[in-house]
């Protein structure tokens, strides 16, 4: 008989220590805190050294198909006309989303940011920041829009201290498409 109620006891105590206790819910508030990564400011600051240092800035221009190359030294003032497009993107997370992981294969944190509504010309951008010291390592980004009847792709490969490498695919219509590889070089060997 002891023993039915030891374990009665024993039951009952473990139903009401299990049982959760609510707290009252509070009313907190939170603000939206999402920032993407500060590709701009980091492609700006690279950007910024390139145009102060005195590096011996040359573009080398290629038309893929037609075997035609010429390589000729850039002024800081064309250097920063052609980097324009970069430094004036603007991402809102009402356009664009974000995914991050760290890469061990390339010791990389890679930020992906793609568009969210296909009217947007810039489609993607991918950085690369070192794990180790969260510096900028290169930056991809892919951008297509229209001028006058073209259809026009650009990407551009930004390697952080070293190069810009502009790949450009402009489709007129009805004719073949055009392939134009523009490589600017302030700190790195010609590849």
């Amino acid at each position: 008989m002891y023993k039915n109620i030891f374990y009665f006891l024993i039951f009952v105590i473990t139903i009401v220590s299990c049982k959760s206790k609510k707290t009252p819910e509070k009313n907190i508030t939170q603000k939206d805190t999402f920032q993407f990564a500060p590709i701009i400011e980091l492609l700006a600051a690279d950007a910024n050294d390139v145009i102060q240092t005195p590096y011996f800035l040359y573009i080398t221009k290629e038309q893929i198909g037609k075997k035609k190359k010429d390589s000729s030294a850039l002024s800081r003032e064309k250097f920063s006309s052609i980097i324009k497009p970069l430094l004036n993107i603007t991402i809102t997370k009402e356009n664009y989303k974000e995914t991050s992981f760290e890469d061990l294969s390339t010791q990389s944190i890679s930020f992906i940011t793609t568009s969210l509504d296909t009217s947007n010309s810039i489609k993607s951008i991918t950085t690369l920041l070192s794990i180790e010291t969260k510096k900028l390592k290169n930056i991809f980004v892919v951008m297509n829009f229209q001028q006058n009847d073209t259809i026009i792709r650009k990407q551009y490969f930004w390697k952080a201290g070293k190069s810009l490498t502009i790949s450009t695919i402009k489709q007129p219509p009805s004719k073949k498409e055009i392939i134009e590889k523009e490589f600017i070089n302030w700190n790195d060997k010609i590849e």
